[in-house]
């Protein structure tokens, strides 16, 4: 009886052979150097073009500009706008004092009228009425001034309203004084005596 013949051997395939990688290089920043970037350095002082610079400063000035800059940091033209300004300033704050004076006369004047102290009012009206002699703070003066019996103050409040401009909610009450001041005159001519005494204005023309 004859022998089977083996079967060949079986051979495991080989393994992909994988060829090695060699590490990363390390990350390396790029240097500048300083030298490289930086720009020459001035010869000569750029204030007076002097050739000697001085050497406690990186200035491009020499020692006698390098010690007027620390004397005067500040050019010329920025101490000019500085003073400028500080008059704009000072002249705000001016008229801002002024307006503030005449808002609290206002206001004073308004509630001494609202509480009948006419003298109180008059005396707040009479300081607006010295700079401000528009139609409105002209009627107002003359009504505390009719209301305290400063009877002359009020006829040449009114007389001052001659040629202006009133508007229709003042007219009535500007009429209302000059009636009353007519209506005053005329007994005050009752009652002058023979000798002569001082009378009190007619209606302003």
């Amino acid at each position: 009886m004859s022998e089977k013949p083996l079967p060949p051997p079986i051979i495991p395939p080989a393994a992909p052979r994988v060829r090695p990688q060699s590490p990363p290089a390390p990350y390396q920043m790029a240097v500048v150097s300083d030298d490289a970037s930086a720009k020459p350095r001035p010869t000569s002082c750029a204030q007076c073009g002097s050739a000697h610079l001085s050497t406690l400063t990186q200035l491009p000035v020499c020692e006698s500009c390098r010690l007027a800059l620390v004397r005067f940091p500040f050019p010329m033209w920025v101490k000019l706008a500085a003073a400028f300004v500080t008059l704009m300033v000072v002249v705000s704050l001016a008229v801002s004092q002024e307006r503030f004076t005449d808002a609290y006369d206002t206001v004073r004047a308004e509630k001494m009228v609202a509480l009948q102290r006419w003298e109180d009012a008059f005396q707040s009206y009479g300081r607006l009425f010295k700079t401000h002699q528009d139609a409105e703070t002209t009627v107002l003066y003359a009504e505390s001034a009719m209301g305290s019996h400063h009877y002359q103050e009020a006829a040449e409040a009114v007389s001052s309203l001659t040629g202006k401009y009133i508007p229709e909610y003042l007219h009535h009450r500007a009429t209302v004084v000059v009636d009353d001041l007519d209506r005053l005159a005329q007994e005050h001519e009752r009652r002058m005596t023979p000798d002569g005494k001082p009378k009190i204005p007619y209606r302003p023309e």
